[in-house]
């Protein structure tokens, strides 16, 4: 039988008496005292409790749900002034850091340089990979294919 019981909270232990008697005459053969540590919080999810505005942060909320007198606050950041710029009307440019060369050559493509022409690096590449998965019977093939392609240049 329990008896003196505290139950444990969020952060505090609780305890009780483990009592074992006799019964048939009532006498308390042991008692054994235990002690229960704290539970911790158990916390829901955030729920927004006041909104950011373009100039005032706003404020999210917590409540424990051992006990709903604990709650946990965060702030929320302000959403700041609207945009008043025009879109952006050039496309954005590219950096390139110390470790990328910029390219200095044009890209492989079909003969004559022709605009929209076929990039023959990148389907070489492609097809590298290809035979890669496929396995040996296809590299044959595709040897013939790219040595046959480059003797027509």
């Amino acid at each position: 039988m329990r008896r003196n019981e505290i139950h444990a909270a969020c952060l505090t232990a609780g305890s009780y008496d483990e009592i074992v008697s006799c019964t048939v005459c009532g006498e308390t053969l042991s008692t054994q005292h235990t002690t229960v540590p704290p539970t911790g919080h158990r916390w829901g999810e955030w729920q927004l409790t006041k909104a950011p505005t373009a100039t005032e942060t706003g404020v999210e909320t917590r409540v424990c749900q051992n006990d709903a007198a604990h709650t946990e606050t965060r702030a929320v950041a302000a959403l700041g002034p609207a945009d008043t710029d025009p879109p952006q009307t050039q496309p954005p440019q590219t950096q390139l850091s110390e470790t990328e060369p910029a390219q200095t050559e044009p890209p492989e493509t079909e003969p004559g340089g022709a605009a929209g022409g076929i990039d023959w690096q990148k389907i070489s590449n492609v097809l590298l990979i290809t035979v890669c998965i496929l396995g040996g019977g296809a590299a044959v093939i595709l040897a013939v294919l790219l040595a046959s392609r480059k003797k027509r240049k």
